[in-house]
């Protein structure tokens, strides 16, 4: 009865451990170093009337895939505003 026991407990074990593994490499997914690394961010676009919005930037790597704007955020300043990001933060 021991042995079966002992037989039982360490197939569970195993079969508890192979189903953990299989679950972990599942969640965290493959990659590898030449796939495209996907990402997106905000960024306030403002026009030649200093009304600006946010949009989201959807990116394929270096690629910009598209500009979407969010709904919402959105500003008009005075004619007098001046833009203080620099060019690159534009």
């Amino acid at each position: 009865m021991k042995n079966r026991t002992f037989v039982f407990t360490s197939a569970f074990i195993l079969l508890f451990s192979i189903i953990s593994l299989a679950s972990l490499s599942y969640i965290s997914g493959n990659v590898s170093a030449d796939s495209p690394k996907n990402y997106s961010y905000t960024k306030a676009i403002c026009d030649e009337n200093n009304f600006c919005q946010d949009y989201i930037v959807e990116c394929d790597g270096e690629d910009k895939v598209m500009i979407s704007p969010l709904s919402g955020p959105a500003i008009h300043f005075s004619s007098d505003w001046i833009d203080p990001r620099s060019e690159l933060q534009k």
